[in-house]
């Protein structure tokens, strides 16, 4: 993984506490829940793969919105 970017181990309960604006994640594949910090913003990403052993660590899925402490 890169610098400044983390996954989620085992979290249970409620992931939008965790990817906060995040809808819809469900299929077929494993979604792993994960976060970058960049420039002191949260940014949620997911790490994707066809199965689970196939995930794809280095390039995570990224939402496409940060979150900033206002």
């Amino acid at each position: 993984m890169a610098p400044n970017t983390y996954r989620f181990l085992g979290p249970t309960g409620n992931l939008g506490a965790l990817l906060p604006g995040v809808t819809g994640l469900g299929g077929e594949f494993p979604i792993l829940p994960g976060f970058k910090i960049e420039n002191g913003t949260y940014i949620p990403i997911a790490f994707t793969g066809p199965n689970p052993e196939e995930i794809d660590y280095e390039n995570p899925y990224n939402f496409g919105f940060p979150l900033a402490k206002q």
